[in-house]
């Protein structure tokens, strides 16, 4: 599956996954090495696992990005549901 990695901040990293066949696309952010939050076909989510204050910050600032209504409309997900999304990619 095609896909892109895109610095979009100081150890904020983007991995944008693009649709293939009937596979919807994903975007994750990284903070750090470490996947937290994203997008995918029902919207935004982030972790429910407490990282660092910094991690915290990248994560806000991330889906702020999007627009004031985006945090409000973020979903919390497991870190495990995020890693089993990184496993799909191939």
């Amino acid at each position: 599956m095609p896909s892109e990695l895109k610095d979009i901040g100081s150890n904020m990293t983007e991995l944008l996954v693009t649709p293939e066949n009937g596979i919807q696309g994903l975007c994750l952010l990284f903070s750090y090495e470490t996947p937290v939050a994203g997008w995918d076909a029902t919207g935004p989510f982030k972790t429910e696992r407490k990282f660092s204050a910094t991690t915290t910050k990248h994560i806000n600032k991330y889906l702020d990005s999007y627009g004031p209504e985006t945090r409000e409309n973020t979903r919390t997900v497991t870190q495990e549901w995020i890693l089993e999304q990184l496993v799909k990619i191939k």
